[in-house]
């Protein structure tokens, strides 16, 4: 079976989190075993079979799948518009510098002792990495799916608004995909693939909550979080200014025009950070 919606981008952007949340929901079907099925970017020379295998034979009425790589690669629209041309698209969209300094962490937090991304700043990251800067240049992208399918089949969200209100947020999915949009998921409060947790006070808490939240015990595994997450440290300000003018104002006024936003707040550089001084790593 082929799926009816997809959610496409952007990594960093909640779409773990989207993707265990829907997974609890009676009308939806995810694969369980492999969230990012990259079908339509690194495994395409699988062939639509292997895809096909993936979901079984399901009945629930919504099935997808969550592979935030497909709002980046250019050749992913066509793929898809080819195989699933009535495919809904879910995309989430973060302040692009908010975007990158969180895989920034992620890497660091992923990474093993000795491997570089384990002591690089931030700084130098970007310079090595500029993936992490123009995987936030969203306008492009999302031309590229305006192209090819029309406006009522992609819903683009605001991480803003998952932080704001994660419930209303999850309903305006569910009101997407068509199911009932009154389920109450238990994992809505959830820190899902949390950098914070993963470089947190304790490993051996982490673990405790990945296992409680796979197991159901969604209410402790937030005891947990809240014992061990571990706040990051702030972003230099006069990084994010240079990246804010160098790469995303201009990029701001496009999805403000594209999308009808207001993306006043991503434009801004908090007061507060303008005199820490120190590394950002």
């Amino acid at each position: 079976m082929l799926p009816n919606f997809l959610i496409i981008g952007s990594a960093r952007c909640g779409t773990t989190w989207m993707w265990r949340n829907l997974r609890l929901h009676p009308q939806i079907h995810l694969p369980a075993q492999l969230k990012e099925l990259n079908y339509f970017t690194s495994r395409y020379n699988l062939g639509r079979s292997w895809y096909e295998a993936q979901f079984g034979t399901p009945t629930e009425p919504a099935v997808g799948e969550a592979s935030p790589d497909y709002l980046f690669y250019p050749d992913a629209p066509g793929r898809i518009r080819e195989l699933l041309p009535d495919a809904r698209l879910i995309v989430s969209l973060r302040n692009p510098v908010d975007r990158a300094y969180s895989h920034y962490w992620n890497l660091v937090a992923n990474a093993q002792p000795g491997e570089v991304n384990r002591d690089i700043s931030f700084e130098d990251k970007l310079e090595m990495t500029p993936r992490l800067i123009t995987e936030g240049l969203y306008a492009e992208k999302l031309e590229r799916y305006f192209a090819l399918f029309p406006r009522e089949q992609l819903l683009v969200l605001r991480y803003d608004e998952l932080r704001n209100d994660a419930r209303f947020f999850l309903r305006r999915i569910y009101e997407f995909l068509g199911v009932d949009p009154d389920y109450q998921s238990p994992l809505t409060e959830n820190r899902v693939n949390s950098t914070q947790l993963k470089l947190g006070r304790s490993r051996l808490l982490f673990y405790l909550y990945k296992g409680l939240s796979r197991l159901g015990g969604y209410g402790l595994s937030r005891r947990v979080e809240g014992a061990t997450a571990k706040e990051l440290p702030k972003m230099q300000a006069a990084t994010r200014r240079r990246l804010l003018d160098e790469y995303y104002l201009d990029e701001f006024d496009r999805l403000e025009s594209m999308l009808d936003w207001d993306l006043e707040a991503w434009r801004t550089v908090p007061q507060e950070k303008a005199d820490r001084a120190g590394s950002t790593r």
